[in-house]
């Protein structure tokens, strides 16, 4: 069996365990997974600290024995699971030199014939010189395109230098749309172009199993970000209430923006809206949607999405707007409904579309009956990329 690091960000972890599952009794798999002092508190990690002078730990040396033990199921079967420690809040620093060190320790060690990067930062541009005389790399793309507000020279460098490196290279998407705006944005990409499944993160329902089920409020969640398009949603909320006045909404996430923050609709409807604005511990995001209706994403543009699988993962269905690759994951009168438009009236049609006669009942049960693992499908086509 071929050698293979799986080098991973924390941000994708949710989507990285599903991979993991998918190839780990297929090839001799070495995880390093990228935490610093921004990502060490994310959808699926939840770090008090960072060990100080630290650059490569265990899961035993940085998880709680509570999050060890949900993650180990997904770690049982690897050659090796590392955490590889970013301390510095910088990207450039002598600690990242450092970290990036022990990384090459462990190449050298392995000797991988496949590395394969699950989301690359400016941290992970220093390994790019210990990759040569690999036989390939496959890069990870969840996002063709940066998505509004985080285009900046941090996240177009290592985009930049990683497509360049001179290697034989496989890109991974997980959806063809993805993919397309992919090929037709980003110039000399030579290389094999393969589209996974998006998986369900079974995750979160593991993480979960004690939280009793009963449907209180439809939910919003994640980081607050511009192009998640919150103000839409929260200007949707008075139509909705003209039909459903009991209708609750829960919107939860860190971050700040003012067009959320200082929304009147939230203002002035303490009652009916509730804003959780922080970051969200795992088992507590996990038990708020257990206790959804369903989701909404209301977002403005995007590729796939790792809130529609998490709740896809909980049996959860959602309405989205169809934007991206939305409308490859949503199956309209089976699993949610696609908002015509990213605007206020088309997104409260939809969410009542789901409200009347309780449809999103019959939505979870359509879920619960689809939840087919695409594990052996990803783990087939990834292995025939790393062949």
């Amino acid at each position: 069996m071929k050698t293979v690091l799986y080098y991973i960000s924390a941000y994708f972890l949710d989507t990285s365990l599903e991979i993991i599952n998918a190839i780990k009794d297929k090839v001799n798999l070495h995880v390093l997974i990228e935490v610093t002092s921004n990502s060490k508190q994310t959808t699926v990690l939840n770090i008090d600290a960072l060990p100080a002078g630290k650059y490569l730990a265990t899961p035993d040396e940085i998880l709680s024995e509570k999050d060890l033990n949900l993650l180990a199921p997904f770690f049982k079967g690897t050659c090796s699971v590392h955490f590889v420690i970013h301390s510095h809040p910088s990207g450039l620093s002598w600690s990242t030199f450092k970290a990036n060190i022990a990384v090459n320790k462990v190449i050298k060690k392995i000797k991988p014939e496949v590395v394969h990067f699950d989301g690359f930062s400016l941290r992970t541009v220093g390994i790019l010189p210990y990759l040569f005389r690999r036989e390939k790399i496959v890069l990870t793309i969840h996002d063709a395109k940066l998505h509004s507000g985080e285009n900046t020279w941090k996240t177009r460098l290592p985009r930049f230098l990683f497509l360049k490196i001179p290697l034989p290279k496989v890109y991974a998407f997980f959806s063809g749309f993805t993919k397309d705006q992919f090929t037709q944005s980003v110039s000399a990409t030579r290389g094999e172009k393969v589209i996974l499944e998006m998986p369900f993160y079974t995750y979160y329902d593991m993480a979960s199993r004690d939280v009793p089920v009963k449907e209180e409020y439809i939910l919003s969640f994640g980081r607050l970000s511009k192009y998640k398009g919150i103000p839409y949603l929260l200007d949707a909320m008075p139509e909705v209430w003209k039909e459903f006045p009991d209708c609750r909404l829960i919107i939860a996430g860190a971050g700040t923006l003012p067009e959320v923050n200082e929304h009147p609709v939230l203002l002035n409807n303490r009652e009916k809206i509730t804003f959780i604005n922080r970051h969200i511990p795992n088992d507590e995001l996990a038990g708020l949607i257990r206790k959804a209706k369903f989701i909404v994403c209301p977002y403005t543009d995007a590729s796939q999405s790792g809130v529609l699988m998490t709740a896809f993962g909980l049996n959860k269905p959602a309405v989205t707007t169809d934007v991206g690759a939305f409308s490859e994951f949503i199956k309209p009168g089976f699993n949610g409904f696609l908002a015509r438009k990213v605007d206020a009236p088309s997104i409260a049609e939809s969410i009542k579309d789901l409200l009347r006669n309780k449809k999103y009942l019959e939505f979870s049960d359509n879920l619960k009956q689809s939840r087919n693992s695409s594990r052996q499908k990803n783990g087939k086509l990834l292995l025939e990329s790393y062949n």
